[in-house]
């Protein structure tokens, strides 16, 4: 069973077999993307793709992602193209967000294929074929059953060689698919773009995780969490290099009791130039430095904010070079949030927390935030007292308005664009483009099977013969015209003038039935 992207633009639709694809350690991923394109007329856009990765590197993960694009034309009606360049020699799990910007009458559209999710594996035998969506769909009855597993196989084994084929035959596929003879990806310059990316992200992540290593305050911070019983929780250092010498990183702090603590700091020019210890408070108050504590100010500021009903949060500690930088915020015990009004402490003190420089209590003393609240709920008030009276004195009397009939669309006729897609396939197979004319021919019957016998959605070969009841002689006839278009369309069998005309024959007496 295909499954449809959600699509953001009603005229072009793209379809994949399935979310997840299992490669092979060191091949190159190649997706099949099927497409429909119902404008009449070759759309030119942008395809641009998103991918996200994670590696495990050290004992530690680090993720990355970047965003490329590409031209890409789009023929009129249905056919395929696709993805590919992706590839690793170590196992790996790159997610693939992938869509579509074209234009349309002076308007801008979107089709979103949504994310595809590329597994590479030191052995992905068999792992493609699960589906549990596609089993769940086939398991009928017995007879069914096995009719859509001998299809579901022909078709999984045309797609398979397609992509094991040559390059040759690639290109000759996409250039019968796409008449325009445009590549809709380059696959070399995409596969070159992605290893140099994927390369020069793990360079900084390794440069960077040097530069913690070997860094003062780094190491300093991590002894005082170490003190308090904070050890570092494996696989969770995440850094983010903007460069070789820069970038961002969190670690992950936890105690034998359960605690935890959040670091996060900066590195800029190969030195790690703020470390950010955050926790909570209430759980973890051995972290509160000890010289605050026993500060008089500070002890006087927390009294007056707890004897107001508020209750602390959250807190952290931002070790710079120079100073520590300590934040705590409060909110209403009662469990309303003032958002930026909440009020909190802020002290610096030196590097080893023994000194303190300042003390400050910052809050909202006159509530003046609370000012547009009140008129709010005011108004709101008025409003439903205003239309009591109305109804209650001022509406008896009054005519009720007769509202005009509401246009309705008219219902789409099936037999109508069945009709079409033969016309189109037959003037296709004159111009000599006999993939896309077989493509339309085999459109058309499941156009018109789909709506004539079933809810009207689009459905594929499969579906055809499992969720509609066909004469065994209707049944067969059927069958044979869609593999008949199914193996010129993807390259598996050769035109035949004769024996496409007996196709468009007998799809129009049935249309005319």
């Amino acid at each position: 069973m295909l499954i449809v992207a959600p699509v953001l633009a009603d005229d072009i639709t793209f379809t994949i077999e399935q979310r997840d694809y299992y490669f092979n350690t060191g091949e190159t991923a190649e997706i099949p993307i099927e497409y429909l394109n119902n404008l009449g007329n070759s759309v030119s856009g942008q395809m641009i793709y998103t991918t996200a990765e994670g590696v495990n590197s050290g004992g530690f993960t680090y993720s990355s992602s970047s965003t490329h694009s590409t031209s890409l034309t789009i023929p009129s009606g249905t056919g395929n193209f696709y993805l590919t360049g992706l590839t690793s020699d170590s196992e790996k799990v790159i997610d693939l967000d992938i869509s579509f910007q074209y234009s349309d009458g002076g308007s801008s559209k979107t089709v979103t294929l949504g994310t595809i999710t590329v597994h590479f594996t030191s052995d992905s035998t068999g792992m493609n074929s699960q589906n549990p969506q596609t089993s769940q769909e086939s398991a009928t009855s017995s007879s069914s059953s096995s009719s859509q597993s001998s299809t579901s196989q022909q078709y999984s084994t045309t797609i398979s060689q397609m992509i094991g084929g040559s390059s040759t035959q690639q290109a000759s596929s996409s250039q019968q698919a796409l008449q325009n003879n445009q590549q809709n990806y380059n696959s070399d310059a995409l596969k070159s773009q992605m290893e140099a990316r994927s390369n020069e992200i793990a360079e900084q992540k390794e440069a960077l995780s040097d530069v913690m290593e070997n860094d003062d305050l780094l190491s300093s911070v991590e002894e005082k969490l170490s003190d308090e019983g904070f050890e570092p929780v494996d696989d969770s250092e995440s850094i983010s290099p903007e460069s070789s010498t820069d970038g961002t990183f969190t670690k992950e702090y936890s105690s034998p009791d359960g605690s935890s603590v959040t670091l996060s700091g900066n590195i800029e020019n190969g030195e790690v130039t703020s470390a950010e210890a955050s926790f909570d408070p209430t759980e973890q108050e051995s972290l509160i430095p000890q010289s605050l504590l026993e500060n008089t100010t500070y002890q006087g500021y927390l009294k007056s904010l707890t004897d107001d009903g508020f209750a602390s949060t959250s807190a952290s500690i931002n070790y710079t070079k120079s100073e520590a930088l300590f934040n705590q915020t409060f909110a209403s015990a009662s469990g309303v949030d003032n958002g930026e009004n909440n009020p909190f402490i802020n002290a610096t003190l030196t590097n080893d927390l023994e000194n303190i420089t300042s003390v400050q209590l910052t809050r909202d003393a006159n509530y003046s935030w609370l000012i547009p609240v009140f008129i709010i709920i005011l108004a709101v008030v008025l409003c439903a007292a205003g239309w009591f009276v109305y109804n209650r004195y001022f509406r008896k009397n009054e005519v009720e308005e007769i509202l005009p009939p509401v246009s309705r669309k008219p219902a789409f006729n099936y037999r109508e664009y069945a009709e079409k897609l033969l016309r189109e396939a037959e003037g296709a197979f004159e111009e000599g483009n006999y993939v896309i004319a077989y493509g339309f021919a085999g459109q058309a019957l499941r156009v018109y099977l789909s709506n004539r016998y079933y809810k009207g959605t689009e459905m594929t070969n499969e579906e055809i013969f499992t969720k509609i009841a066909l004469s065994n002689e209707t049944r067969w006839a059927v069958k044979t015209i869609l593999d008949n278009c199914a193996m010129v369309e993807f390259a598996k069998g050769a035109p035949d003038t004769d024996r496409f005309e007996e196709i468009v024959s007998y799809i129009r007496k049935m249309i005319a039935e």
